[in-house]
């Protein structure tokens, strides 16, 4: 406004100004309030002259005081607004607004940017009596889209969490379509997370024709939007990283590697150079340390694109060489064995198997889940070796054979094309008049990229018989254009042969680097699938997995949410990322399979916003937000007021004191300034307060209204305790886990806040030694009544980041026989306000065929207890004994089955698996009495 970063969302409320004039004129003439004065006797009035005096008037600076006030009343009320933002919302539109935002991964950095722009939009839209549209570009939009109410759709926006996925624009193109249809002219606002997405461009024409000149694309800056993606490389881990966007200078990356429970294991730097958008992320570490490995991510990038998630399939391999010579040859360190051995061993982990029997060998290395099966020089392979074999194709293995003597009279035929009975060779009857050097490899060959050596030359092969196919299946050659190395799939396997041997008799090749280059490259495509297949077809039929860990928008890893299905084994390895299959952990807990946003050879583009359709408007976020000046400008009127009247009492005698008063008050505050002796808790106050009774412990959040229903809640269920069992606790304790001593607490209740919690590494250590040392954390996300659309609640979000430090043990829901189910009371479930969430305690070990105990337990307490039903909710009375939070639904019932489970969960913490064992007593009374 007149040219300021100033504007008004009331400017008429400035006509208030043109008032000031008579304000003042009105302050003049008004006299102050006059003086009390005790009345003189009337004969001193006779001798007083009457005279014409002129009243007094207000003084200056007690009228310009109320009129500064009276001016900031009425700024305030005319809505300034400091460094505003310009309104996008068409004049001559009458339909909704409607807010398409990005919440796939790449808008997790600047998500916060997004939220506010859609919040002050929202603003707008109600001032101006207009009802708003939400549509988030990667949740799944139930229903048909339907305009509201900008407040109930500011409520549905605080809820969006950015999502492990791709943004998909284009899919909610025709949804729009169809909400958008005879509700007038629309106003569209696209809040983009600056990287590109498939169909931009059918999904920018789509808009520019939905609403011309009503549409706007808002983005912002991407430096920090990088990606990981996988690569193949046999001597480290190397991961690709993608940038968006080119840094204007040479820009340090750190990476940090996470092993299974969360430990670091190892930190690599790399320099994304300038005006470059790759880089590489490299860890050359130790087989054992490289195979612990199982997530990399880009430091202080906390979103899903910047987490690479690391299965077996991206760790060395485990290869099995099984040998046909002689285990007594005069020279073993010159065997085809030791060139191979030599080959991979810094980069795999090899099974070398010597028994002398083959068969058994290739069945031990199938059986132990070896990716690369090298056969050197074995000739015909019985029916059972041979059957081993076609199951480790089935599953994805590869087979490597190196030809010889023995080789060459074989006809079991698992080779990849038929073979010659007889071998060419300098010399012989199918002879070279030189040896014949290496043909550059073929672009579509597993070793394009390698140079073969020119020093390099093949005296003996074995020749492949002519065949139409045979072109298709060659990977190397000679310079006479005979096979060297051909390869055939079989199933999901590969068989590869080398037609010559493993050491230097019939080619100088192991000499060299190139074949260890070759070997390597040939282990990388060694990638069995999950679970054991006893038959070839087994990998057709092989079961869904189920999900183990996912993770969210941000890049953090956890348990799986609700609505994450299964995924077929086929669609890990095909990459296919969903809602119903996002990032993360599938399968088995000893095997698990990854499941990435990014496959190899993937890359991140920016949005192409330099071409637009006609009718389409672009602009950046606003760098700096709006301020609302009205909380200040108030306030200031406030303190003029105050101001105001206290000179006013002061000018009309109302504060004069006495000498005496005045000089009591002084020696009052004198006497409060002087130092007193207080006696603050210390830690030793608090352990005596502890021990003198058995206490259930809270942990306060900080949040008022949290920590008071908290104390009632555990209050509640202490009362209940101490009326129905012999167990008395004393009152509850809040306690600070990052300074008070735990340990005199059997129980810590903890509710998760809103609000994010910080998690240090001292409160982490002392949790950590809590749990180690018996005690039991019961942790409440309180949640389960809330129905987030597309994402987490806050309270889980915390918890999430407070379990991701700790050392905790497996989960899994409340089983039928677990000994919690039977402790006190017999329950099938544990409700508090809510009762559709589970109750998640450590998992117990399997039962045994033999085992008919009807309670179960492990060898002690679980550590940590989780559930978002609001325990404490449920439990909290008032000093009568009335509830003070209704369940939902509101049921009686459900509420004494909350106190049950209380109840439970507290003599499962005091006594551990008694239950359990008092199933044993009935054998034993047996065995005394005999």
């Amino acid at each position: 406004m007149f040219g300021l970063p100033l504007a008004f969302t009331a400017p008429l409320a400035l006509l208030g100004l043109l008032a000031l004039p008579a304000l003042w004129f009105l302050l003049r003439v008004t006299p102050p309030r006059p003086k009390r004065a005790v009345f003189p006797p009337l004969v001193l009035l006779e001798r007083l002259k009457i005279t014409e005096e002129t009243p007094s008037r207000t003084p200056l600076w007690i009228v310009l005081m109320r009129m500064a006030l009276a001016a900031l009343l009425v700024f305030a009320f005319a809505g300034p607004v400091a460094r505003p933002a310009d309104n996008p919302l068409a004049a001559e539109a009458d339909g909704p607004l409607v807010i398409v935002i990005d919440t796939g991964w790449g808008s997790a950095a600047g998500f916060a940017a997004r939220i506010n722009e859609a919040r002050r939009l929202l603003t707008l839209a109600r001032s101006e009596s207009r009802t708003a549209i939400l549509v988030p570009t990667a949740a799944r939009l139930a229903g048909t889209l339907s305009a509201d109410d900008p407040a109930r759709v500011a409520d549905r926006l605080a809820a969006l969490e950015p999502l492990p996925l791709r943004a998909d624009r284009s899919s909610v193109l025709p949804r729009l379509e169809e909400a958008l249809s005879g509700t007038g002219n629309a106003t569209i606002t696209v809040l983009l997370d600056g990287l590109a997405a498939p169909g931009d461009a059918a999904f920018l024409n789509g808009l520019a024709a939905l609403a011309p000149g009503r549409t706007e694309l808002v983005t912002g800056a991407l430096e920090t939007a990088r990606a990981l993606t996988p690569t193949t490389s046999a001597e480290a881990l190397v991961l690709a990283v993608s940038s968006a966007v080119p840094p204007a200078a040479d820009t340090g990356l750190s990476f940090s590697a996470f092993d299974a429970r969360g430990r670091l294991v190892a930190r690599t730097d790399s320099m994304l150079a300038a005006g470059a958008t790759r880089t590489e992320a490299r860890f050359t570490l130790p087989l054992e340390l490289r195979n612990a490995i199982t997530r990399v991510v880009i430091d202080g990038e906390d979103t899903a694109g910047a987490v690479q998630l690391i299965d077996d399939g991206a760790r060395p391999q485990r290869i099995a060489i099984i040998r046909g010579e002689d285990a007594d040859i005069a020279q073993p360190l010159l065997s085809g064995a030791t060139y191979v051995e030599r080959a991979l061993r810094p980069y795999n982990e090899l099974l070398t198997p010597a028994s002398g029997n083959v068969t058994a060998d290739i069945e031990g290395a199938v059986t132990d889940r070896a990716s690369v099966i090298v056969l050197i020089d074995i000739g015909n392979l019985t029916d059972v070796a041979r059957a081993a074999l076609d199951t480790h194709l089935a599953r994805g293995g590869v087979v490597l054979r190196f030809a010889g003597p023995a080789l060459g009279t074989s006809d079991d035929g698992l080779v990849p094309v038929p073979l010659r009975r007889d071998s060419r060779r300098l010399g012989g009857a199918l002879s070279w008049e030189t040896p014949q050097p290496i043909a550059p490899f073929p672009e579509g060959s597993p070793f394009a990229g390698l140079t073969p050596p020119g020093d390099v030359f093949v005296n003996r092969q074995i020749l492949a018989e002519p065949d139409p196919s045979l072109r298709d299946k060659v990977w190397v050659e000679l310079a006479d254009g005979t096979p060297l190395v051909t390869a055939d799939r079989r199933g999901p396997g590969t068989l590869v042969l080398f037609h010559i041997t493993a050491d230097t008799r019939w080619s100088d090749l192991p000499l060299s680097s190139v074949f260890v280059d070759m070997l390597r490259r040939i282990a990388a495509m060694g990638r069995l699938e999950a679970g054991t297949a006893a038959e070839p077809q087994a990998a057709a039929n092989a079961p869904t997995l189920p999900a183990r860990a996912i993770l969210d928008g941000r890049g953090r890893l956890g348990p799986p949410p609700a609505g994450i299905e299964p995924i077929a084994a086929a669609d890990i390895a095909a990459g296919t990322v969903s809602l119903e299959h996002p990032p993360g952990f599938y399968g088995e807990a000893d095997a698990p399979r990854a499941l990435n946003l990014f496959a190899e050879g993937e890359t991140i583009e920016p949005f192409a916003g330099e071409a637009l359709p006609a009718g389409l408007a672009i602009r950046a976020y606003p760098a700096e937000e709006p301020l609302d000046l009205r909380p200040w400008l108030l306030a200031g009127a406030f303190l003029l007021a105050l101001a105001d009247t206290l000179a006013m009492a002061i000018l009309g005698g109302a504060l004069k004191l006495r000498r005496r008063t005045v000089a009591a008050a002084l020696a009052l505050l004198a006497a409060l300034g002087l130092p007193q002796e207080s006696r603050a808790q210390t830690p030793a106050d608090v352990a005596i307060l502890a021990l003198s009774q058995t206490r259930i412990g809270y942990v306060e959040t900080g949040d008022a209204a949290i920590d008071r229903l908290t104390r009632a809640g555990v209050a509640g269920l202490s009362r209940i305790l101490g009326e129905r069992t012999s167990f008395e606790p004393g009152e509850p304790m809040a306690v600070d886990p990052e300074h008070d001593e735990l340990a005199f607490f059997p129980l810590l209740y903890w509710p998760m806040p809103d609000a994010p919690i910080t998690v240090t590494d001292t409160l982490v250590a002392r949790i950590d030694a809590y749990m180690r040392n018996g005690g039991t954390i019961l942790f409440d996300t309180r949640d389960e009544g809330a129905s987030p659309l597309g994402g987490v609640t806050p309270q889980t979000q915390n918890l999430r980041a407070l379990l991701a430090q700790l050392d905790i043990p497996p989960l899994e829901p409340v089983p039928a026989d677990h000994v919690l189910t039977k402790a006190f009371y017999l329950l099938n479930d544990f409700p508090g306000r809510f009762r559709r969430g589970s109750l998640w305690v450590e998992a117990l070990p399997e039962r045994r065929s033999d085992d008919e105990r009807p309670a179960r337990a492990g060898d002690g307490v679980s550590p940590i207890l989780i559930s978002g039903n609001d325990l404490a909710g449920a439990w909290a009375l008032d000093d009568g004994g009335r509830p003070l939070l209704p369940t939902i639904p509101p049921d009686p019932r459900q509420r004494e089955l909350a106190f049950r489970a209380g109840v439970n969960i507290l003599m499962y913490v005091l006594t551990g698996n008694y239950k359990a064992d008092q199933v044993h007593i009935p054998a034993l009374l047996e065995r005394l009495g005999q």
